[in-house]
C-alpha cells in the first residue's frame, strides 16, 4: 500500500495512527507490511504538504490582529492544524478498514506470490473465488475511500467558509481601525492648521521687522561704498607712485643688464674667432698632411707596377727554361731507346 500525504511519502511499512505516549496525541506508528498484504491500492490525501510530525510545533492565535486585504486568502495555523488532525483521524480510519477488509486475507496470499505455474493450475477454482472476492474487498474500499473523500471535502469547504468570514471580520476590525485613524488624522490636521495659523502670525511680524533691518541696512551700505571709494582713490594713487618708481628701476636694471650682456658677446665673438684661426691652422696642416700622403701613395704604386713587371719577365724566363730541360730530357731518352 501507497499511502501518501500532500508530498511527503510514508513508506508502505508506516502508518498514521494515535498513540498514547505523545504530547498532541498523534504519532507515526511502524506497521508490518505483512498486515496489508500485497494487493494494489493506493490511498492519497491532496491536502496542504507539511509534515505530520511539525503538528506539535504550530501555534494557534486564538485573538489574531486584523490583516491587510492582501492577506484575506491566507491560511491560520489554527486552521492547518485541525486541517492536519482531521487528516490524522481519516488515515487511522482508513488504517482500521484496510485490517478488517486485507488483515484475513494477507497470509493466503503471500505463499502464492512466487508459486509455480503447475500450482496455479491446481487451485483454479479457488483462485477464481479469491479474486472475486479481493475484487469485492478493492471495491469496497473505493467506495470507503469516497465517502471519506466527501467527508474530507465538506470538512474542508466549512473550514474554508469559517476563515473567510473570520478574515471578513479582521476586515471589517481593520476598516473600523482606519476609520478611527483619519478621525484622528483629522484632529492632528486641525491642530496643526491652527499650528500654521500662529506660525504664519509670526512669520508676518519677523518679515516687518526684516523690513527695517534692510532699510538700516542699506543705510550703512552706503556709507560703506562712500569709504569704499575713497579708499580706492586712495590706493590707486599709491600705486601710480609705485608703479612709476618701480619703473626707472626696472629700466637701470636693464641698462645695466644689457651692458654686461654685450660684454660677454663681444668675449664669446673674440673666442670664437681665436678658435676659428686656430682651426683653419690646424686644417691647412691636415691638407699639407694629405698631399704628402697622396705623394707617396703614387710613388708606390709606381714602384708596385714595376716589381709586377719584373715579376712578370721573371716568370717567363723560368717557363722558358723549364720547356727547354723537358726537350732535353725527351731527346735524351729517344737517343737510349
Amino acid at each position: 500500500m501507497d499511502v501518501r500525504y500532500g508530498r511527503h511519502h510514508v513508506p508502505p511499512s508506516s502508518v498514521v495512527a494515535p498513540v498514547k505516549g505523545s504530547k498532541k496525541g498523534y504519532a507515526v506508528m511502524i506497521m508490518p507490511r505483512r498486515v496489508f498484504g500485497e494487493p494494489s491500492c493506493t490511498c492519497s490525501v491532496g491536502v496542504t504538504a507539511v509534515d505530520i510530525g511539525q503538528i506539535s510545533k504550530l501555534p494557534v492565535v486564538p485573538n489574531a490582529r486584523s490583516r491587510p486585504p492582501q492577506q484575506s486568502a491566507g491560511v491560520t495555523d489554527a486552521a492547518l492544524t485541525t486541517v492536519f488532525k482531521s487528516d490524522v483521524m481519516l488515515l487511522q480510519l482508513k488504517f482500521e478498514k484496510l485490517e478488517r477488509l486485507w488483515g484475513t486475507s494477507a497470509k493466503s496470499y503471500e505463499p502464492h506470490v512466487n508459486a509455480p505455474p503447475e500450482a496455479v493450475v491446481s487451485i483454479e477454482p479457488h483462485g477464481k473465488e479469491e479474486a472475486l472476492r479481493a475484487h469485492i474487498q478493492k471495491l469496497q474500499c473505493e467506495l470507503a475511500h469516497t465517502a471519506t473523500d466527501l467527508q474530507t471535502k465538506h470538512r474542508v469547504a466549512e473550514n474554508r467558509w469559517h476563515r473567510e468570514l473570520e478574515v471578513l471580520k479582521h476586515e471589517c476590525a481593520a476598516l473600523n481601525n482606519t476609520i478611527m485613524g483619519l478621525h484622528e488624522e483629522v484632529d492632528v490636521t486641525k491642530r496643526a492648521l491652527r499650528h500654521t495659523t500662529q506660525e504664519l502670525e509670526t512669520a508676518s511680524l519677523k518679515l516687518e521687522l526684516l523690513q527695517h533691518e534692510c532699510q538700516r541696512h542699506d543705510t550703512t551700505m552706503k556709507t560703506l561704498v562712500g569709504e569704499n571709494e575713497e579708499m580706492v582713490n586712495q590706493l590707486r594713487d599709491r600705486h601710480a607712485t609705485a608703479t612709476a618708481h618701480w619703473t626707472a628701476e626696472l629700466d637701470g636694471i636693464h641698462r645695466r643688464f644689457q651692458t654686461q650682456l654685450d660684454e660677454v658677446h663681444a668675449q664669446q665673438r673674440a673666442q670664437k674667432q681665436q678658435s676659428d684661426e686656430r682651426h683653419a691652422t690646424q686644417l691647412q696642416r691636415a691638407l699639407d698632411k694629405v698631399a704628402t700622403l697622396e705623394d707617396s701613395t703614387y710613388e708606390l704604386k709606381g714602384l708596385v707596377t714595376t716589381l709586377t713587371e719584373e715579376d712578370d719577365a721573371l716568370v717567363q724566363r723560368i717557363e722558358h727554361w723549364y720547356c727547354v730541360v723537358n726537350l732535353a730530357e725527351h731527346d735524351m731518352v729517344t737517343v737510349r731507346m
